[in-house]
């Protein structure tokens, strides 16, 4: 964003961070974002998106749940991924791109014992890859919104949304 610093500010306040997203990848965003706002939904709304290798789906992912967690304060977000390495080698990674322009004191702080970022506000993204027993640590006393990333990856992707995920909204 070539815009002023007080703009660059206002849009983290805001949660405005769509303007991060490229042409092509706006569509998926506005797919989530449609999808969270379905009031109609009468009970919990499954989703699915399937995009090309490098099509941004991660990155456009960690931008919404980044405006998510400065709109709505407290808001406690799950992740889930195939592995607890692939964390490392494309959530993680995301995370620090989106947040480069982020505010110090608007960043989120990352808790590595609990795969945890933790915002000024509140607000909590649990991390977890799902091999081997680390799904459970996408358990907790309750989720706003959970994403799952490369489902098709899952060996266990059944468990992980109906009965890790699911019971927790």
């Amino acid at each position: 964003m070539s815009h002023s610093p007080e703009l660059l500010r206002q849009a983290w306040e805001e949660g405005i961070l769509d303007w991060k997203l490229r042409p092509h990848q706006r569509k998926l965003y506005n797919f989530i974002a449609d999808a969270d706002r379905d009031e109609s939904a009468k009970s919990i709304l499954k989703k699915m998106a399937k995009c090309s290798r490098r099509f941004g789906k991660t990155f456009t992912v960690i931008v919404y749940l980044n405006e998510m967690a400065q709109r709505f304060p407290g808001i406690r977000m799950r992740y889930a991924a195939p592995t607890e390495k692939s964390l490392k080698s494309y959530v993680k990674p995301n995370m620090r791109i989106v947040l480069n322009d982020c505010p110090q004191e608007l960043k989120p702080k990352f808790n590595p014992q609990e795969s945890l970022f933790i915002w000024p506000n509140g607000s909590e993204l649990w991390l977890a890859g799902t091999d081997k027993e680390h799904a459970e640590k996408l358990r907790g006393p309750g989720t706003d919104i959970g994403f799952v990333d490369e489902a098709g990856s899952m060996n266990n992707l059944k468990y992980v949304v109906n009965d890790i995920l699911l019971p927790s909204t």
